[in-house]
């Protein structure tokens, strides 16, 4: 990402727009209508090679004037318009519908969302005050004309949809690490007997007598063991 002294990422767009065209021309070389590739392919390689890039850094410089962020609108439906066969005359709107793809405003709503509930969902991490501590915002909230920072965005959105960030599951690591494994208790009482010469109905005793405690979780293994003896586990 390229970044200006005054935050409008007016370098970023336009290196943005310069690199992407190169993309842009394999997908025009891709589309040909003789022997082309399928739109299907087309549109993998412009959401690998062109979306991509565009939505790198997209929750940071979505604050950036809305002029500017047109223009990467203006990206997406030039390749949109390739990969469908579209004429330049057709509705944005249709393209969409056919590619199956949402605007880029709207994708850099949702990767600005699916943050900030992540962070949300961990009041520890270090920027959890810087997003969701109003004092942060305060001196946007009479400045109309200034950007709007990610954390002034997001409150707009959960007031909007009445959502309290502290009403969000928070995320927990366990305590015990997950490789140690926890302590479980083996009944072995079932190899005291020899099965070649026990009654199978003192084995059915001892299961049901095993088995009365609700409780408890069994679990059977089918592990190797004896060959004269049942383990119950």
């Amino acid at each position: 990402m390229i970044f200006d002294k005054n935050l409008n990422w007016n370098k970023h767009f336009s290196f943005l727009k310069t690199n992407t065209s190169k993309s842009t021309n394999i997908i025009k070389l891709l589309a040909n209508n003789k022997w082309g590739a399928q739109n299907k392919i087309l549109h993998n390689v412009y959401k690998t090679l062109i979306r991509a890039k565009i939505e790198y850094g997209a929750i940071i410089y979505g604050s950036a004037k809305t002029t500017n962020l047109e223009k990467l609108e203006t990206i997406q439906n030039n390749n949109l318009r390739l990969i469908t066969g579209a004429f330049k005359s057709s509705p944005i709107k249709s393209l969409l519908c056919i590619t199956g793809e949402i605007s880029l405003e709207k994708r850099r709503k949702l990767l600005e969302l699916q943050y900030a509930f992540k962070i949300a969902s961990h009041p520890n991490n270090p920027t959890y005050n810087s997003i969701f501590d109003k004092r942060n915002n305060n001196a946007y909230y009479l400045e109309t004309n200034t950007s709007k920072p990610i954390g002034r965005r997001i409150e707009n959105f959960f007031n909007a949809h009445s959502i309290n960030p502290k009403h969000i599951i928070k995320s927990e690591f366990p305590i015990k690490p997950p490789w140690r494994p926890n302590n479980f208790e083996i009944d072995l009482s079932f190899a005291e007997s020899n099965k070649g010469n026990t009654a199978p109905q003192i084995f059915r005793n001892l299961f049901k007598e095993k088995t009365q405690n609700k409780d408890d979780v069994l679990v059977f293994t089918d592990a190797p063991k004896p060959k004269t003896a049942l383990h119950l586990q």
